[in-house]
């Protein structure tokens, strides 16, 4: 031991005295000139870099949160949030790879003696990386390539450049590095402890060119020749991920057993057993003993978290066994009991939307489709589907609703003052009898909850009821905190339903009573947005008709109503016998409204897809009597003659687009004659309006101001009910000198002016800046947090903090200076996410922040057009 610790010591003299001796000069590349700068830079500068780095990639790894019902991404790099969390550590890792760089290069004649330097710019290189600062990280990797040509490195080079290009989506960059990686000449000068690497690198890009079916074998080979066993587990659930996708479920089953054996993270071995679940034949022999499984893990609180997912397979199996109402009950307590996986959330409630649609429960669907839109991400596969089957079903109950209401009220209003007083009354009596079980039912659970506490031991002290939970306590065990709590929600809310969109006013049934009103009177109270008081009698005598007026409005309603709902039956839900519903009715009630014509072609069609011939003939030939010159009856006469109408309408839709653009182009005297061959070709085409508009202002270019007027008098007056007689109304009154009264803001033609000032130069430098009230806070603390801030995330850029008044009232703070719009927007956000910080004890409307380009600054300054500038900001930037 002790000739040992004499071995170190003389080792440390000796390298003392070589540093005496050679001092620092990398002038010369002797043995001592070498053995000092590389061990300097490696156990110095590089060796704390490299800490650094591998500090932030820790984090970014500890603040991944995985979505186990996608296919897991390969590699751990964090949100742009979390890359902006680890911005010192990367710093400092930049910082110390540079010293490494500047210090101890021994380059000459083009040869490097130090060892560390080429590592340096990679640690330089993978900090950039993940930063998220992709184009200086490229630059880097490629000097490597091209610096390093003969050694091992410019592969691994290679292999973070690709890295680079999958995460900005250049894949065909990125598909040309790994075509040169498995050039035969390269294969054999690998290292082999980069291959894992390079594999789970191709895999990774293969799932996000959506090859799924490509990854599989790199991924393979990534598990094979990887050592470490966490990631060894990860590599092997997305395999098996693949593999079930691929639908060779046997494969996928066997690979989920594996990771089970890697003793993987309790949230993996969770998901990977509800995967084996899902694989498992509900008809063989285990498909009752999963069942029970799952059943069992639902009474394991540990499993609290994720009793979502356990009831959604079982839905999933209930489905399997075609027992569609089993499937509905544990989709529903999916999605009631999902806590923090919002996006198990919106898969419960989008397979409740299915199912209920395929029952054609269509209000039903529309709540679920509702909440599912307002969890699912917008990249999930058919959102759009998604997005229009909701609008489509939230106009179709907005319909059924203003039909339930409007009968509801007419019956209403054939009643005595007696009979619609009592009325009001049950349904008064009803809103407090469930507001009062509701009071019983949320005492009952603040009662459990404390008595729960106590069986737990964290509130066995009487004298604690009163007290603020200890800091080891939690808040739900705590009955003082959660009545609290409650109070000062209810203070806010009120008492609500724990529900879905609980924050929506007046959401919860009104009107239920024993009539066949009620449906429609239960959802009065949805109709309004403003807070109303339900208990007050006027609020439900406003709406019931007892005027003729008031009783033909209510009628027009109905008629909007019922026609839309065929109108969407048929087109948009393919349910023809709904359709048919629909229209017969609007029929029956109101034989000769407005859509009597319409509504009959509708039938015609709707009988033509159900197949029913007498009834096609029935409509085919009402038309045709009561409406022969109809268009209707000419496509029904000539099945050619809807076609040759729609090329004409394209011809015309055409025809304004070339007229449109030489409008655009300044081109006015072609504008005023294609409006002449218009007139002759197309004169009741539905763009004469606009056609109209397009002259009146070519003319306005052209000719005289009586002209103009002229022109424009003449859209306002043939085309009243359009939107362009809007427009030419406008522009005549400000020709008239209106322009207060035409457009309702004086201010919009200088707006509009002011931001033309503004120019969008994205690569141009931009400037960060604040704009503080000086009565509301201290210039100096704000400007103190930002240097901190900028020292702390920014620490490498240089940044300068300036601050000047902007009015009397207010000045701005600047940061400069950024290389374009780009750096200046993540600085921006990397602020945002720091806000409290920096701008201490000020609300978020009392200072506005911004980034500006060095070319807009002056006009902003001049103008001092803040709020303008924020629109345009808006507009350019944010969105």
């Amino acid at each position: 031991m002790r000739n040992k610790i004499k071995i170190k010591f003389f080792r440390y003299l000796f390298y003392a005295a070589i540093a005496t001796i050679v001092a620092c000069s990398t002038k010369k590349h002797t043995f001592t000139h070498r053995v000092y700068h590389n061990l300097t830079s490696h156990y110095n500068a590089y060796f704390n870099g490299n800490e650094s780095l591998k500090e932030g990639i820790a984090t970014i790894e500890k603040a991944h949160v995985d979505n186990y019902d996608k296919i897991l991404p390969v590699f751990k790099y964090g949100t742009e949030n979390d890359a902006k969390a680890i911005y010192p550590q990367m710093d400092r890792a930049i910082q110390k790879a540079s010293v490494v760089i500047q210090r101890h290069s021994i380059f000459i004649k083009n040869v490097e003696y130090c060892n560390w330097i080429d590592d340096s710019y990679m640690l330089m290189g993978k900090a950039d990386f993940y930063k998220r600062d992709y184009y200086p990280a490229i630059e880097i990797f490629e000097f490597v390539i091209k610096q390093y040509k003969d050694e091992p490195i410019r592969f691994e080079a290679m292999v973070w450049l690709a890295r680079c290009y999958i995460e900005l989506k250049r894949f065909s960059d990125a598909q040309n590095i790994f075509n040169i990686l498995d050039e035969t000449k390269n294969k054999s000068k690998i290292p082999e402890k980069l291959k894992k690497d390079i594999n789970a690198t191709i895999a990774d890009f293969q799932i996000k060119i959506s090859n799924s079916s490509g990854a599989i074998e790199p991924l393979a080979a990534a598990i094979s020749e990887t050592r470490k066993k966490k990631v060894r587990a990860r590599y092997t659930f997305i395999l098996a991920q693949l593999l079930e996708k691929a639908e060779d479920n046997e494969k996928s089953f066997q690979l989920y057993n594996r990771v089970l054996k890697m003793n993987p993270a309790y949230e993996m071995e969770f998901n990977t057993k509800i995967n084996l679940a899902r694989l498992t034949n509900v008809n063989s022999q285990h498909g009752e003993e999963v069942k029970k499984q799952l059943l069992k893990m639902t009474k394991d609180r540990k499993n609290k978290d994720y009793f979502d997912k356990i009831y959604f397979v079982l839905a999933d199996i209930s489905l399997k066994e075609k027992n569609i109402p089993q499937a509905i009950e544990y989709l529903k307590l999916s999605a009631k009991l999902s806590t923090t996986n919002t996006s198990q959330k919106a898969l419960s409630f989008l397979k409740l939307a299915e199912l209920t649609f395929q029952q054609m429960n269509y209000e039903e669907s529309q709540m679920y489709y509702d909440s599912t839109v307002a969890f699912i991400t917008k990249d999930y596969p058919g959102y759009e589907n998604i997005l229009f089957l909701k609008n489509t079903l939230t106009d179709l109950v907005q319909n059924i609703k203003t039909v339930q209401l409007e009968d509801s009220v007419q019956k209403l209003s054939r009643m005595t003052p007696k009979q619609i007083e009592d009325v009001i009354n049950k349904i008064i009596q009803k809103i407090i009898d469930e507001e009062e079980a509701k009071r019983q039912a949320d005492l009952l659970q603040q009662q459990n909850i404390a008595m729960n506490s106590n069986f737990s031991g964290n509130s066995n002290n009487p004298a604690n009821m009163n007290t603020a939970p200890a800091a080891n306590q939690w808040y739900f065990y705590n009955p003082s905190a959660i009545s609290f709590g409650s109070n000062e929600f209810i203070k806010k809310w009120g008492n609500r339903k724990l529900e879905d969109n609980w924050r929506r006013a007046n959401k919860e049934s009104v009107m239920e009573f024993e009539t066949d009103t009620s449906q429609a009177a239960k959802d009065t109270s949805s109709i309004k947005n403003a807070p109303v008081n339900l208990k007050d009698k006027n609020y439900y005598l406003k709406n019931i008709p007892f005027t003729a007026e008031q009783i033909k409005k209510s009628n027009e309603k109905l008629v909007e109503a019922f026609y839309a709902l065929g109108v969407i039956y048929k087109e948009k839900l393919n349910d023809y016998n709904k359709s048919v519903e629909s229209f017969t009715e609007l029929l029956k009630r109101f034989p000769e409204c407005k859509y009597e014509l319409n509504s009959y072609y509708y039938l015609y069609r709707d009988y033509t897809e159900l197949n029913e011939q007498p009834k096609v003939t029935y409509y085919k030939n009402l038309i045709l009597t009561k409406f022969p010159n109809s268009d209707f009856a000419a496509i029904i006469k000539d099945p050619n003659y809807k076609r040759a109408s729609e090329e004409t309408n394209s011809k015309v839709a055409g025809f304004y687009k070339e007229t449109y653009e030489a409008f655009t182009n300044g081109l006015y005297f072609k504008v005023i004659e294609n409006q002449k061959t218009f007139d002759s070709l197309y004169k009741n085409s539905e763009y004469a309006p606009k056609f109209a508009y397009l002259k009146a202002i070519s003319i306005g270019k052209t000719q005289d101001t009586a002209s103009f007027k002229s022109a424009l008098t003449y859209v306002i007056k043939n085309y009243a009910n359009s939107e362009v007689a809007k427009l030419a109304q406008r522009v005549l009154d400000y020709c008239n000198g209106k322009t207060t009264a035409a457009s309702g803001n004086t201010n919009t033609s200088a707006n509009d002016s002011l931001l033309k000032k503004y120019i969008y130069e994205p690569q141009a430098i931009h400037i960060y800046a604040a704009i503080i009230p000086i009565m509301k806070a201290d210039i100096n603390v704000i400007k103190d947090s930002l240097a901190n801030f900028n020292a702390k995330y920014f620490g490498l850029e240089k940044l300068q903090i300036n601050n000047i008044y902007i009015t009397d009232k207010e000045q701005i703070i600047t940061v400069t200076n950024f290389k374009d719009k780009d750096r200046g927007m993540n600085y921006f956000k990397t602020v945002v996410l720091n806000e409290n910080k920096i701008f201490g004890k000020l609300q978020d409307n009392q200072y506005k922040h911004f980034v500006i380009s060095d070319k807009n600054y002056p006009v902003l300054y001049r103008d001092k057009s803040i709020d303008l500038y924020l629109l345009f900001f808006g507009e350019k930037y944010l969105k």
